[in-house]
């Protein structure tokens, strides 16, 4: 376990230990629980994941009789919605239960904070959707299974994914790239000869080395490994008309998230991020990394990823071969600082919530989540007016011109100016106000109708960006006949030839009406 990530992991495990205790108390209900209800809520807690002294003090618990309100933990403190979302868990288990337990859940939710009102509301609801979903096989295992994974209908009682997003595939990603991207890009592409490097490092270590250290040593995210997950992540590459859809891994390790593949490209995050961020935050950091294939910055970030390998050649090579080494590194830093700018923007549009976005920035920068409910985002972007002010001084600025060079992300509060800027120029909400929401029907604008096409490269199948004139991977000029246009129905990019879309399955049109649109 990383130092780094030991305070939140700790604080999670108190977390999980004080619910699976709210769980004991319903179950309970004031008598001493059986046998068959001890073992199963011992397995709740073993698939929860705590530290062994608090598994051994939850078992001695469920033993030693019946469990009252008193032993619920007072800490760690419910901030923001977590208590409301808790009591419906509570409740709906109560409600599962029936009975004495249904009366014990009101009062454990009255003790998380939920007002008289609102619980009479919650538990006429509840009542509603349990009568509507029943539970298959074993009650209490099936009530605990969804007391930890809460089901489809509470999920959207409780408003989990928000209001209705927008669909943004369809607008070309060209609008609301970094225009310090597009020049950093351009810059790094007319000094080394990427495509080259591309080919030479794959022959040294090849994408399926990368696939099978995934397959590995991390965690393939799936309809049948981590379903809820799994969900909002095809959500988001809907969201933003990626596809196909890339493979999502989750990794051990602090508060990172990466995208890489030349060919296949598939997204990692560390399960930190997983665990203690909301869901729009959480919407943020997917749409950051899928940004980065949407951009096509996928070629770059694996040249960066693969030179590590030959790099520690290069060492070796008297005089010229680290000065060479330096050189494409400084080159990809710069690149890649200027990058991740863009991909705020695209997180941005996935999550549809500028305050997510600020407070993944906040996290970032050190922002603990025990004090989540105090993240003050106003005076975190004032910091870099602080930053401004001391860029007159010859001296810092040149300190922090080298203590950047070798980061491979921008600051924090730089990313949150430079986020905040984009906003306030309008830009946000007039591409948001061109996009139909994601349950409704999406009709091309005649503005859509004649915008540039993506395209897929004839020689390489690389994705071409709007436009451009010329594949970025092989240099090939675009062919007509290799338009992605969008699908009718979702707005996602249809490949050439293809009959059917692959995000929603709608028919595409004959190759006559694909002619006259062009």
């Amino acid at each position: 376990m990383d130092d780094s990530n030991l305070e939140e992991d700790l604080l999670r495990m108190q977390a999980a230990h004080r619910d699976a205790v709210c769980a004991a108390v319903v179950v309970s209900a004031g008598e001493a629980l059986d046998a068959a209800s001890r073992a199963a809520l011992v397995r709740m807690v073993e698939r929860i994941g705590l530290t062994p002294e608090q598994l051994d003090d939850f078992r001695l618990q469920v033993a030693g009789g019946a469990l009252r309100l008193a032993d619920i933990p007072p800490e760690p403190i419910l901030l923001g919605s977590e208590g409301r979302h808790l009591s419906a868990r509570v409740l709906l288990l109560g409600v599962r239960r029936g009975g004495h337990a249904e009366t014990t859940a009101a009062a454990v939710a009255s003790k998380l904070g939920t007002s008289p009102t609102r619980l009479a509301r919650l538990v006429t609801a509840l009542r509603t959707g349990a009568g509507t979903h029943p539970i298959e096989g074993d009650a209490l295992e099936g009530a605990l299974d969804e007391f930890v994974s809460p089901p489809a209908f509470l999920r959207e009682l409780l408003g989990l994914g928000g209001p209705p997003r927008h669909r943004v595939g369809h607008i070309a990603p060209t609008r609301y790239r970094h225009p310090l991207d597009v020049q950093a890009t351009q810059a790094l592409a007319s000094t080394l000869a990427f495509e080259d490097a591309a080919r030479k490092l794959s022959e040294l270590l090849p994408e399926r080395v990368w696939r099978a250290l995934n397959a590995a040593g991390r965690v393939q995210v799936g309809p049948d490994q981590f379903p809820e997950l799994y969900e909002t992540y095809q959500k988001c590459c809907r969201r933003l008309s990626i596809h196909p859809e890339p493979p999502l891994f989750l990794n051990r390790g602090g508060f990172n998230a990466m995208t890489t593949g030349i060919e296949q490209p598939f997204v990692v995050i560390n399960d930190l991020l997983v665990g203690i961020l909301p869901q729009k935050e959480l919407e943020f950091v997917i749409g950051h990394e899928l940004g980065h294939i949407k951009f096509d910055h996928v070629l770059n970030l694996t040249i960066a990823q693969l030179l590590k390998v030959p790099g520690m050649v290069l060492d070796k090579v008297p005089l010229v071969g680290p000065l060479i080494k330096t050189g494409i590194d400084l080159a990809l830093f710069e690149w890649q600082r200027k990058a991740e700018l863009s991909c705020d923007r695209a997180g941005l549009l996935c999550a549809q919530d500028p305050e997510a976005g600020f407070r993944v920035m906040m996290r970032m920068a050190g922002a603990p989540t025990l004090y989540a409910a105090e993240f003050n985002i106003d005076a975190f972007i004032r910091q870099y007016d602080d930053l401004k002010g001391h860029q007159n001084d010859l001296l810092t600025r040149g300190f922090y011109a080298l203590s950047t060079a070798t980061k491979s992300h921008p600051w924090a509060a730089v990313r949150a100016y430079e986020l905040k800027q984009w906003i306030d120029s309008g830009a946000y909400d007039e591409l948001l106000a061109e996009c139909p929401l994601e349950d409704t029907g999406w009709t091309p604008t005649e503005e859509a109708a004649t915008a540039s096409l993506a395209h897929r490269c004839s020689r390489c199948s690389a994705r071409v960006p709007p436009d451009v004139d010329a594949c970025l991977v092989c240099g090939t000029a675009v062919d007509a006949d290799q338009a992605l246009h969008p699908c009718s129905a979702c707005g996602a990019e249809v490949e050439p030839g293809h009959r059917y879309c692959e995000s929603c399955g709608t028919p595409v049109s004959s190759p006559s009406a694909a002619e006259e649109a062009r």
